[in-house]
């Protein structure tokens, strides 16, 4: 009902001003994050530029998270920012292409976005935290613990296709929206598939106005090198597909898992498989939640994110 308010709000604001939809989400969330004490901060380091947002809070436990594809942190994050920031200093990468970037040559593997964070950390001298991440975020997340394992102190990972997404479950996406290439779904082109990818990610499919849709289309991948860089980020994965399913996770810190139970993207299978797999995790499924459980069911999934942290 909040998202259906949201998107009435934002045909109002739309019709009585000049402001475009993509502009008034893009205030709206970040005003989100500014009033849970968060400020965007860019920062220079000898390989990166990175925008990212910080409480910087030192005298609480950091927490930092991660984004998923597609979007910046503020899209992923404005429903969880206050309540986290209260507890811990909370600190939202945007990942590069999606607002840090490398100096030099572009790169674009999940392991260039880990060595990016990890120079992050260093820059903030950082060397104890509860790390996660959503989606794509959640591999990067995944992998960064291995990497500094010795400053992991719990791990979250929602919604992510983390070690057990496979050929058929990627065959399966593609059929079902109707794709050759999952980047046609994940960086649509235009009106009609941003309503395809809406459909797919969304519990519920969603009578979003065509105007709102390609407002946001051309707002987020109507730019023609930031859609090959996407594009070039899909690619990157899968072609390294076979490492991440023969990945040897080892976390001995606690993990929690979260998943909409109706996750059309990367389904919930996956989310119990890890479970089995890490001895550590605890894993929750929230009905009626499809790939954005944070968003579609905020108040469950604060609830569990929040027990976890306090545990």
């Amino acid at each position: 009902m909040k998202l259906a308010r949201t998107l009435h709000l934002l045909i109002l604001l739309t019709l009585l001003g000049s402001c475009n939809v993509f502009k008034i989400a893009d205030n709206h969330t970040k005003g989100k994050l500014k009033r849970g004490g968060l400020e965007h901060t860019l920062l220079e380091t000898d390989n990166y530029t990175f925008s990212y947002w910080d409480t910087k809070e030192i005298d609480k436990p950091v927490y930092m998270l991660f984004h998923g594809f597609g979007s910046p942190a503020n899209f992923q994050w404005y429903q969880q920012a206050k309540a986290l920031s209260k507890t811990h200093r909370l600190i939202l990468p945007n990942l590069l292409y999606f607002g840090s970037k490398p100096k030099g040559t572009e790169k674009y593997s999940i392991q260039e976005q880990v060595n990016a964070m990890s120079e992050l950390l260093n820059a903030l001298e950082i060397d104890s935290m509860v790390l996660g991440g959503i989606s794509y975020g959640g591999l990067v997340a995944a992998e960064l613990a291995m990497l500094e394992k010795e400053k992991i102190r719990k791990l979250t990972i929602f919604s992510s296709p983390v070690k057990f997404f496979n050929d058929g479950d990627l065959a399966a996406v593609e059929s079902n929206a109707g794709v050759d290439d999952i980047s046609e779904l994940l960086v649509p082109a235009d009106v009609d598939m941003m309503r395809q990818m809406f459909d797919v990610v969304l519990y519920k499919d969603r009578n979003i106005p065509k105007f709102i849709l390609r407002d946001m289309q051309e707002n987020l991948f109507g730019d023609e090198t930031q859609s090959k860089r996407l594009k070039a980020l899909l690619n990157e994965i899968q072609s390294g597909k076979e490492y991440f399913i023969n990945r040897d996770y080892q976390f001995d810190f606690p993990v929690l898992l979260i998943w909409g139970a109706d996750d059309e993207l990367i389904p919930a299978r996956i989310g119990t498989e890890l479970k089995a797999y890490i001895p550590t995790s605890t894993l929750h499924l929230i009905p009626k939640a499809g790939h954005g459980p944070n968003v579609e069911q905020k108040k469950v999934f604060n609830e569990i994110l929040l027990e976890f942290l306090r545990e």
